[in-house]
């Protein structure tokens, strides 16, 4: 008899925490939908270059669009099918392998109108099956404290391949546009799908489910875990109660009959008020005078990117309720903006609603697949995802119709058929999945993979715990943070305003390389000066600016070694590959609060930093990556200013921005160490505030 000690695999990859192993497959599946991206965008960009070759009108032949929708419609559920069958990476592979060949064969024949529209329909087939399979894949593989954070990520990077096909055009105009967009496309595809085949590793839950990959899903664990594999080991998904076979007909019984087509209807409505809010957006900033030329009209998909990336731990925590207030947010934004603010609304439709949409619709992907167990996820997310091309299509094709009829211009009952209703009706269909799934789990009656969206019990830090505490204290104390950083700051000031004009930007050359300098110095002294001030403020104390100066100059030379250290580590890991490099920053990222407020030497504090950080260091890349967020924001911001008003308007904006920012950011590092300590050691305030005294 066949004896196996069994592992569990889901408590496995929690205990490893977040691993290089994890990083890669996040990367592949970066790199997978960035060429989803640019494959979708690549037909209407290079159709007008084809028509003209054809010589006939665009409007004879633009029912060639429909190729893209149909063919992804099919592909989504056939590679999704495919994913559950045979595994994520091989489905991935062979949707890459359907493009690209498909696409090379457009470049290499090109014929009149029907055979492309049969071309193009084959090769989105490949282009369909991509997500549901990333979707898989990227949430299998991780923590379950981290599965739909870090999907949604992923998946709202499927806008920045589209930014590839412009310049691509720009560039290799001898090519002939049309066989550039498709050599490239084809070319990437193929490559990338061959490396994968090599390379990708397949999803961890999958290989569990199936005995044939046992030994290689052993070597992989014990790679991640030496020492942790039995002699004879077996591999149960314990957080999921699979389904007995991965046929389609599966995703309508044990509890989810119901749910699976209010997903599918959620997601039709949710792509169709996109496509609406994206149309109205383009076509207002594109018709305001004052805004034209200005990068309102590019940041248009970048923000639904940064509205993932602000919402996604908010989606990992709260799933469907989050899924609910995000999309009755929206409603509420965009009423807001047309009904009292008409002359402000290309401005709030980009930096309020259309985040909250973007961020609604990527989440909306993961949390449909999340609902099915592994057996089912590629399958449940495939179908959703081909329902939703419906209404992408369908909100795009009336956005167009109304504004072609308006001349550009849309009423407000129009505006509230169009984007309102599917807002609103998201909203509803969310809270009653919410409501099905909170009675089940009250009921200790889980379904699917449901324990994958809620959070562990017993985790005692988190996310939304260190931004929540930070932004308290931020606004209980706003103006002496302000007036901190300020002050830190001045030097800094000082040698702006002699040595940078409009004609000289300082670079890499004396000059630059001196306000670089100054700046890490006093960044350095506002990161300490901070630290005193969180830490009073959080025992309820008032804090002294003089006071939280003087104690970050007394710790300022260690905490120059500290950051040149951490600066030389994290630089070398970027440098020989990129994922050492950022495993580096999260877990070094307390260095220098425990640098000033444990008064440790150099390596010790990168020591300390290392021990506090371990097991929460895919938490803390996403502290990083919100504060990436909220500095592109700030950058953007900058630059419209700079084109209503010069240099000097430029540079005050830049430095008001880099103070608001940095004084958050070291809020936001300071109470992050204090929320580690308490973790890991159970230490509190006063114990930490006495090295102060």
């Amino acid at each position: 008899m066949d004896e196996r000690t069994q592992v569990e695999v889901s408590s496995f990859i929690d205990a490893c925490g977040l691993t290089l192993f994890q990083v890669s497959v996040l990367l592949w599946s970066l790199l997978f939908v960035v060429l989803d991206g640019y494959a979708v965008q690549m037909f209407p960009a290079a159709l007008p270059a084809l028509v003209a070759d054809w010589g006939g009108s665009y409007g004879t032949v633009s029912w060639l669009l429909y190729a893209t929708p149909a063919g992804m419609f099919l592909g989504a559920p056939l590679f999704g099918w495919i994913g559950d069958r045979w595994g994520r990476r091989n489905a991935l592979v062979a949707a890459n392998l359907a493009f690209g060949v498909f696409t090379l064969a457009a470049a290499a024949f090109p014929a009149g109108p029907v055979s492309m529209f049969w071309l193009r329909l084959l090769a989105a087939l490949g282009i369909g099956g991509v997500i549901p399979n990333v979707v898989a894949i990227t949430t299998e593989c991780v923590p379950r404290s981290m599965r739909a954070t870090l999907a949604i990520i992923v998946v709202s990077c499927v806008p920045l391949g589209s930014f590839l096909v412009y310049p691509l055009l720009q560039r290799v105009p001898h090519l002939g546009h049309p066989v550039a967009l498709f050599l490239a496309g084809g070319l990437a595809a193929i490559v990338t799908a061959a490396a994968a085949l090599a390379a990708l590793p397949e999803s961890v839950k999958f290989m569990a489910l199936h005995k044939r990959h046992h030994q290689r899903l052993a070597r992989l664990l014990e790679r991640l875990k030496p020492g942790s594999m039995p002699a004879n080991p077996g591999f149960v998904v314990e957080d999921e109660r699979q389904d007995p076979g991965f046929s389609p007909f599966h995703l309508f019984r044990d509890g989810v009959g119901v749910i699976t087509p209010l997903t599918w209807l959620a997601f039709a409505l949710m792509l169709a008020a996109a496509a609406s809010v994206s149309g109205f957006a383009t076509a207002l900033v594109a018709r305001d005078p004052a805004l034209r030329g200005s990068p309102l009209l590019t940041m248009l998909p970048l923000s639904g990117i940064a509205g993932s990336l602000v919402l996604a731990h908010l989606m990992q925590r709260y799933h469907f309720l989050a899924l609910a207030l995000s999309s009755a947010a929206a409603v509420l934004v965009i009423a807001v903006s047309y009904g009292g603010l008409t002359s402000a609304a290309p401005m709030v439709m980009v930096l309020i609603a259309i985040p909250l949409v973007g961020g609604t619709q990527a989440s909306l992907t993961v949390l449909g697949a999340l609902i099915y167990p592994t057996s089912l996820r590629a399958n449940g997310s495939g179908w959703q995802f081909a329902f939703g091309r419906f209404g992408a299509y369908i909100g795009t094709t009336i956005a167009t119709v109304l504004l072609a009829t308006n001349r550009g211009s849309f009423t407000n009952g129009q505006m509230l058929g169009e984007i309102l209703v599917p807002l609103l009706l998201v909203a509803v269909i969310s809270y009653l999945i919410w409501r099905s799934i909170a009675g089940r789990l009250a009921a200790g009656q889980g379904f699917g993979a449901i324990t994958d969206i809620a959070a562990p019990a017993g985790d005692t830090f988190s996310l939304a715990g260190v931004f929540s505490k930070a932004a308290a204290v931020y606004g209980r104390r706003f103006v002496p943070f302000i007036v901190l950083a300020v002050i830190v700051a001045v030097p800094r000031y000082v040698a702006v305003v002699a040595f940078e004009t409009p004609a000289r930007q300082p670079t890499l050359d004396a000059t630059g390389f001196g306000l670089a300098l100054l700046q890490s110095l006093t960044q350095l002294l506002a990161t300490g000066a901070m630290m005193h001030g969180v830490i009073q403020e959080l025992r309820g104390q008032r804090f002294s600016i003089v006071a939280s100066i003087l104690a970050a100059l007394r710790r300022l030379v260690p905490m120059l070694g500290v950051a040149v250290c951490m600066t030389a580590a994290v630089a070398a890991g970027a440098v020989l590959l990129l994922l050492p490099g950022i495993i580096l920053a999260c877990a070094f990222i307390v260095s220098i609060p425990a640098c000033v407020a444990e008064r440790t030497g150099v390596f010790e504090s990168l020591s300390r930093s290392l021990f506090l950080t371990r097991g929460h260091r895919a938490q803390i890349f996403g502290v990083l990556l919100v504060y990436v967020v909220v500095v592109a924001t700030a950058a953007a911001l900058t630059a419209a200013v700079a084109l209503w008003t010069g240099h000097t308007g430029f540079v005050i904006a830049r430095e008001t921005l880099g103070v608001i920012t940095g004084s958050f950011y070291g809020v936001v590092i300071s109470v992050l160490y204090y929320q580690l300590r308490a973790a890991k050691e159970g230490v509190d305030l006063d114990k930490i505030a006495a090295v102060f005294e």
